[in-house]
């Protein structure tokens, strides 16, 4: 990495932060050296990179050091190149003391949401320590001292291999095995139960169904029905009335929704936040096999809470008023 900034930083260190002191150094498969630092409680991994001007550090280190309340030393963000030559944009440089063989320093890093490593030691922090790697016996050279480090044994990157034909037969057997035993209908967890929280002053809404033409509101009728059959909703008595709006699908069918924007605006929003896909694909970085689940309905496998039912109401015109049971679209 290629820094572009000129920027001088006056570090800051945290009185109440501790840093054990247990660092190795080791080769990945691919031949690149890793130093393993424990941080508070956690290992992370930090890539020997003479290439890159600075230090900077991914999303799992950044959890590591906000869960411990640590906070970035500077917000000013910088433009670096990345080796193959994109330029992106760091949020932010945090100071993160360690102990390297029970000598006391400090990693200067800044913060890449992108970053598939934990974290990255540049020629900044070699310089400053004046430190020279021996790849051959795998050592950190200091000006008055030289450490060697124990080799870790960690599994190599993940890599991408197709199945062979007696492995293919024995998915595609087990396959069409396992879906004769699923269900059209969709499942329902045990593990939770959706609550619609309203604000303090919330009042029911009410608004008109859209009139829909015979062809459409046949499709209507045919959704309620199967919905019914399904324990997916229930007939309402609810104050509570939002209209139904059929979605085009890339199939060319319709998804069955209610415009519940008038709902929205009276309920508390959740601002639990949703997990970054560039940390999830980073933490899959070990792994050999990786699959995907799809949810049938995914939001109707989530039930409501009983007080939560009666907001979720829509009228079907000539049927009279229904509730969810179970999480709307």
């Amino acid at each position: 990495m290629a820094d572009h900034s000129d920027k001088q930083m006056v570090p800051v260190i945290p009185s109440r932060i501790k840093y054990f002191p247990e660092n190795r150094l080791s080769a990945i498969n691919d031949g690149r050296l890793f130093l393993e630092i424990q941080v508070f409680q956690e290992l992370i991994y930090a890539l020997i990179d003479t290439g890159a001007t600075k230090s900077y550090m991914g999303l799992r280190t950044l959890v590591v050091l906000t869960r411990n309340n640590i906070v970035p030393i500077h917000q000013e963000p910088d433009m670096v190149q990345l080796a193959e030559g994109s330029i992106i944009q760091t949020q932010g440089v945090y100071q993160i003391p360690v102990y390297l063989d029970n000598r006391p320093t400090e990693i200067y890093c800044q913060y890449i949401p992108t970053l598939s490593n934990d974290l990255i030691l540049g020629l900044d922090f070699l310089q400053r320590h004046q430190i020279i790697i021996d790849t051959a016996q795998r050592k950190l050279l200091f000006p008055d001292q030289v450490i060697k480090l124990s080799v870790l044994e960690k599994p190599g990157l993940a890599g991408i291999r197709g199945l062979d034909e007696e492995q293919l037969q024995r998915l595609n057997n087990f396959i069409e095995e396992e879906l004769q035993q699923f269900e059209t209908s969709p499942g329902k967890t045990h593990a939770v139960e959706h609550k619609i929280t309203l604000k303090p002053d919330a009042e029911p809404q009410k608004q008109r169904y859209y009139p829909r033409n015979p062809a459409m509101q046949k499709i209507i009728n045919e959704e309620v029905d199967q919905m019914l059959k399904d324990g997916i909703i229930e007939p309402s008595s609810s104050p509570w009335s939002s209209p139904i709006v059929l979605v085009k699908k890339s199939s060319g069918k319709y998804r069955f929704c209610v415009d519940y924007r008038k709902v929205n605006q009276v309920t508390v929003p959740d601002g639990y936040p949703l997990p970054f896909i560039e940390g999830i694909l980073s933490r899959l970085k070990e792994a050999h096999y990786i699959s995907t689940l799809d949810l049938k309905a995914g939001y109707w496998q989530v039930p409501l809470n009983k007080a939560s039912k009666p907001i979720t109401a829509f009228t079907v015109p000539g049927r009279g008023l229904f509730q969810f049971k179970v999480l709307p679209f």
